[in-house]
């Protein structure tokens, strides 16, 4: 049975969509394909037994028999065992051409998900995935397509926003789904328990440029850049994004939170490369080394003392007269220091 969506199509059937034990996701936005492949992972695996029922595998780093053998094991734990394979473009020809010939035999307790980056379908490999649920994960086109986007997210989310706050966010970043998921985000915890997103809070919650952003000031931050993470902090003062110094606080403790629980699995002996294949399943997979190296970075420094920072500077900023400027920056040279 052959049922293709655009990515924005799928989100909106994910829940109630024809039972399927094959999903094929092509295209190049791997931030998109990342969100669709987890909400499966929640459809279909249960937390408890992911341990052991849960499979992530890459094509650069596996084999045909591999996945093969994988989706023939019966879950232990859970009522599905899903199989995950990444970057299947990487695969050779011929193991692309095993594992669609085995299409046709996965046992009904197995799920695969395939994410292929480019996609020929004049190939009889892609062909064979076709009969089953194929999934469009392209970047847009334009903003037009980020307009369309957002509001439908917005609309699953149950808020109401003007045109001219979408045709607003939309203008305000660059045309793809990564920048638009943590724009998105930011302005979710502006607004707070509020139902509407107005043009005003557009304004005041995302700058003018990506420069500005609170994102590029908690990477520079994590990677202990003192020099960069000044002057990013300086644009983002000026900013009129810049009034709402408690959002910079709560993205920078969510930040920190992620950098925690990577040193606890380093801790505890879990590889980097384990990391990255079962771990961190909020984080883009393209952007999960990177927090890896902010952890390497942060080795040394308890992550309680960061914690404690991060709550004093909270405190002051709610009950007390302390020039926000001035605290910021202390802020950002002791989490650094």
């Amino acid at each position: 049975m052959s049922i293709k969506y655009t990515s924005e199509q799928f989100l909106n059937v994910i829940n109630n969509h024809e039972f399927s034990n094959i999903y094929f996701l092509h295209g190049e936005d791997h931030f998109l394909a990342d969100k669709i492949i987890k909400k499966l992972i929640d459809k279909y695996s249960n937390i408890e037994g992911r341990e052991f029922d849960l499979i992530n595998l890459f094509g650069e780093e596996c084999s045909s028999e591999q996945i093969i053998e994988q989706l023939d094991m019966f879950p232990f734990l859970s009522e599905y065992k899903v199989v995950v394979v990444r970057g299947f473009e990487n695969l050779k020809e011929s193991d692309k051409i095993k594992v669609s010939e085995y299409l046709k035999h996965i046992p009904e307790s197995s799920i695969l998900l395939v994410q292929s980056e480019t996609v020929d379908a004049r190939k009889k490999v892609y062909r064979a995935f076709a009969n089953y649920v194929f999934i469009n994960t392209k970047q847009p086109a334009g903003y037009w397509e980020i307009e369309r986007w957002l509001q439908a997210e917005l609309g699953r989310l149950g808020i109401s926003s003007s045109r001219e706050s979408i045709v607003l966010f939309s203008s305000k970043i660059e045309a793809d789904y990564y920048t638009a998921y943590n724009e998105l985000e930011k302005l979710l915890i502006y607004i707070g328990d509020r139902k509407t997103i107005t043009p005003q809070d557009v304004e005041k919650c995302m700058g003018d440029n990506r420069a500005n952003s609170v994102f590029e000031l908690q990477n520079a931050i994590g990677a202990r850049n003192m020099q960069k993470s000044l002057f990013i902090l300086q644009n983002y003062l000026e900013a009129e994004e810049g009034k709402n110094s408690i959002l910079l606080i709560v993205m920078l403790t969510r930040f920190f939170q992620i950098i925690w629980r990577v040193k606890y699995l380093q801790a505890n002996g879990v590889s980097s490369s384990e990391i990255q294949a079962r771990h961190l399943q909020e984080i883009h997979s393209m952007f999960k080394k990177d927090y890896i190296g902010f952890a390497n970075a942060y080795r040394n420094i308890k992550m309680s003392r960061i914690f404690d920072l991060l709550t004093d500077a909270d405190y002051k900023l709610k009950s007390t007269d302390t020039v926000e400027n001035v605290l910021l920056t202390k802020l950002v040279i002791d989490l650094i220091g």
